[in-house]
């Protein structure tokens, strides 16, 4: 069985993704992680069962390129957000030719909505899991998230206390968990 995972965060950036990964490796799974571009920590996985799928061949990234002063990498932060949002919109596309139906779709952290919005989520509504490592206010520039937060099978908070304050904040009922509560029930 295959595990989608997109993720618009840099892996090396996510221990606790790395992590989920490996132990899904292990037990069997096999593992699509999608970003926009390459991944440059891909090779450090071990496992055969896991893959980099990107949207994008090749990175684009103003903020590394300009000279350094603080008002150039402001807006070189402004340009990199501007591209990923544009790449990030193929998300959609991508899980429309690639995404079978016995696949587990599951989006790994808040960035991806952030950067692809929301309405890949509304395609698949409670047939993915969802994990939001932050917690976010409910306001405009949160909107993707707590929208899929809202169409999620089952939304993973970090936290337990956390897990409670965003199930309120998002006007979610039933479908969030936290990894606590989850060790607890297998303990």
């Amino acid at each position: 069985m295959r595990i989608i995972m997109p993720t618009f965060e840099r892996i090396k950036w996510m221990p606790p993704t790395i992590t989920l990964i490996n132990l899904l490796a292990k037990m069997g799974y096999e593992i699509i992680y999608v970003t926009i571009y390459p991944d440059d920590y891909y090779p450090n996985f071990d496992c055969k069962r896991i893959t980099n799928k990107y949207l994008c061949k090749k990175e684009r990234f103003f903020q590394q390129k300009l000279k350094y002063s603080h008002n150039l990498e402001r807006i070189g932060f402004r340009l990199d957000n501007i591209t990923k949002l544009f790449f990030g919109h193929r998300l959609s596309r991508w899980l429309k030719n690639n995404l079978r139906k016995e696949d587990i779709l599951w989006i790994v952290n808040e960035m991806t909505p952030l950067f692809a919005g929301w309405r890949f989520s509304r395609k698949y509504k409670g047939r993915f899991i969802f994990s939001i490592y932050e917690l976010h206010s409910k306001c405009f520039s949160t909107r993707h998230v707590w929208k899929t937060a809202r169409n999620a099978a089952v939304v993973v908070e970090a936290e337990y206390n956390r897990a409670h304050i965003a199930k309120c904040w998002y006007g979610v009922i039933g479908n969030f968990a936290s990894s606590i509560s989850a060790n607890k029930k297998t303990a």
